[in-house]
């Protein structure tokens, strides 16, 4: 590997400079967390080692995901988000957006799948917040759907994926 000198100035070279930090043939994963009405704190840690341990997966989590841009997720083949808390601003979310649209994967875990939708911010264990913003709109898109309605059991309303858009819609 010929050296690579890096400057301020070199930023459109700095993915394939930071890509030499991972473990090569593995997918370069970012966890999102940091909030989450679940415990957070317990799950992240456990998906991490749950990845890592499948042996096709080099992660790396980020507790604050405000101010990501779309120069720190060039490197990463996938996003799983296990983050439910405050919208994390246009630019992050323009990314996030845009790195899905590229081809690269996002996963988002269970409680994730519920914020950006509207409703109340939800803190630990369910606790309200009294912080309620506006949708992100293509959050929901993304995710395949959004926690606009309150939650329902599955054995009570079961829920398909439509193949035509990228909804949930209930069968009943």
């Amino acid at each position: 590997m010929a050296p690579i000198v890096a400057s301020a100035q070199s930023s459109p070279d700095l993915p394939e400079v930071r890509s030499r930090f991972f473990q090569p043939g593995k997918l370069r994963t970012l966890i999102l967390s940091g909030r989450n009405n679940h415990d957070w704190r317990s799950t992240t840690p456990f998906l991490r080692q749950l990845f890592v341990d499948s042996g096709r997966f080099d992660v790396r989590v980020v507790e604050e995901p405000t101010g990501i841009s779309a120069q720190t997720l060039a490197v990463y083949d996938l996003v799983v988000s296990d983050y439910c808390g405050p919208r994390w601003g246009a630019a992050t979310e323009k990314a996030l957006y845009d790195f899905v649209q590229s081809g690269k994967g996002l996963v988002s875990v269970h409680g994730a799948a519920f914020g950006f939708s509207g409703l109340e911010v939800l803190l630990d264990r369910h606790v309200k917040s009294g912080i309620i913003e506006p949708a992100w709109k293509e959050h929901g898109q993304l995710v395949g759907g959004t926690g606009r309605r309150p939650p329902r059991s599955s054995s009570t309303a079961p829920v398909t994926r439509s193949r035509s858009s990228s909804s949930i819609a209930s069968t009943r």
